[in-house]
């Protein structure tokens, strides 16, 4: 191959545009790395005052910006309709009117899950996140607009987690931003924005599947899976799924030993838990599993 002098002289090239010289005919001999390209000394100079940024970097850039103020438009108008949500004046579910009465009876030190709390304080839903909103009750006082913002609170927190999880796996940060509040849209439909335990169920979830993934399924990650999965089921019921996602995911990938392992103490652990609030709730299983399971059975029946 000819060197920079030589095809600076033959083609009459100026220096400032010379930046490689790439072989045309590839050696009957296998180069080296470090030989496959001829740096040439003018690569290393800064050309930018005489050729000015790349057609190329400039169309790249223009749409990254452009693409940026989509994105912060799309989350300004999501948190326009969020804040409607927010201070809306009246339930606007049926189960909503209900978390406030839940969380002041417990704010008050009762169990809604024993004998003299039926049927008025009957909760088919685990008590997770009204055991959350208890002292909040009791420092901002009682209404729909505390659990709601509880709700919005952790709302944020899922749409936290899944912008780090997509940067820790695109590094791109505004790939990311995008992803985070196509979650957000998400959220903010049907029961999790409102006072219910959706959104706090639904961040223990994600933290159960999502931190043992970036932490390479290592002990001490799968030891958080599982506390994660399990206070998931205390949010709400359907989301002790985490735990079989976890469970499949390492039988199918990574040890069928550990997966049977993971699963076996996160079972024995969830039973444990369940044997001691059923010691101190009697109707705790009662109301969280047999009346929900009767209730969805009526439902199907009458629509049948």
């Amino acid at each position: 191959p000819l060197g920079v002098e030589a095809v600076m002289d033959k083609f009459g090239v100026p220096p400032e545009k010379v930046h490689w010289v790439i072989p045309v005919r590839a050696p009957p001999y296998p180069m080296p790395p470090e030989r496959r390209f001829i740096k040439s000394p003018s690569a290393t100079r800064d050309t930018s005052a005489v050729s000015g940024p790349a057609p190329v970097a400039m169309l790249d850039r223009f749409a990254r910006f452009t693409f940026l103020a989509i994105v912060l438009a799309f989350g300004l108008a999501l948190a326009e309709n969020h804040l409607l949500l927010l201070t809306s004046a009246v339930p606007v579910d049926v189960y909503e009117a209900g978390m406030p009465v839940l969380s002041d009876h417990i704010a008050r030190g009762k169990s809604p899950f024993s004998r003299v709390s039926q049927p008025v304080y009957a909760a088919v839903y685990p008590p997770m996140y009204n055991l959350i909103a208890a002292p909040l009750v009791s420092l901002f006082g009682n209404g729909l607009a505390i659990h709601r913002w509880l709700a919005a609170a952790f709302i944020w927190l899922c749409v936290a987690v899944v912008l780090l999880a997509t940067w820790h796996r695109r590094e791109d940060r505004l790939q990311a931003l995008a992803a985070a509040l196509f979650t957000y849209s998400a959220l903010l439909f049907y029961a999790t924005p409102i006072a219910s335990p959706n959104s706090v169920g639904l961040f223990l979830y994600l933290l159960a599947i999502l931190v043992p993934w970036r932490y390479g399924f290592s002990n001490r990650s799968l030891i958080v899976s599982g506390i994660c999965g399990i206070l998931a089921f205390y949010s709400k019921q359907y989301f002790v799924f985490s735990l079989a996602t976890v469970s499949i995911y390492l039988f199918l990938f990574n040890s069928k030993s550990r997966a049977m392992g993971y699963a076996a103490v996160s079972g024995i652990a969830l039973l444990l838990s369940l044997a001691a609030v059923q010691a101190y709730h009697p109707l705790f299983l009662d109301n969280v599993i047999l009346t929900a399971r009767d209730r969805k059975s009526t439902r199907l029946n009458s629509s049948h």
